[in-house]
């Protein structure tokens, strides 16, 4: 079949029309998944604008209540520790929205001038703690147990506590590495 330049088949319209939807999807599937490996609005705007958003995005796709208390940020920690922070808040409220039934979570982010704390509390089912380090490996704690190492390499200490339809607490102490310059350094050594 021979086309006339700038002719389309209603057929052809209607496949351009879906291509444009698709590149559209795909374009916006990508932008999440960029956000997620490492949200640009950490470096730009902080970590307190990019939890307030992520906690945004979970509560629109979610039937879950998210309360975000913290402290500004002074701007001068080490990225790793924001990124850290935030992944941690990620991978808790993955969890929570997964496996623990719940209807409310707690987040609170502080820190004073040697620690950052962050506190990740629910009112979910709650889980055995001591079978959780047990089968720290198992791929249902698989994530939750890298967060851990990533605590433990920032020097960082972790507590949880959870009890039977009572919820889970996660408690992540944090040092500070404050930037000077070119160089970072520990308010205070453990």
């Amino acid at each position: 079949m021979f086309k006339v330049c700038g002719y389309r088949s209603n057929s052809d319209k209607i496949r351009i029309r879906n291509y444009e939807k698709t590149l559209r999807t795909t374009i916006n599937d990508m932008r999440e998944m960029i956000f997620d490996l490492r949200p640009m609005s950490l470096d730009d705007l902080g970590i307190i604008p990019t939890v307030q958003r992520y906690i945004e995005q979970l509560m629109e796709n979610s039937e879950i209540n998210i309360t975000f208390d913290y402290t500004e940020d002074n701007g001068n920690i080490y990225s790793i520790i924001h990124l850290t922070l935030f992944r941690f808040i990620q991978e808790a409220c993955n969890n929570v929205l997964k496996h623990a039934y719940a209807k409310n979570i707690k987040i609170t982010l502080t820190n004073n001038k040697s620690e950052v704390h962050l506190i990740i509390e629910d009112d979910g089912i709650g889980f055995n703690v001591e079978s959780y380090t047990d089968k720290a490996l198992d791929n249902s704690n698989f994530g939750l147990s890298i967060m851990k190492e990533r605590v433990y390499l920032l020097s960082g200490q972790i507590h949880i506590e959870s009890k039977k339809n009572k919820g889970t607490k996660i408690s992540i102490i944090i040092p500070i590495v404050w930037r000077r310059g070119n160089e970072y350094q520990y308010s205070n050594c453990r």
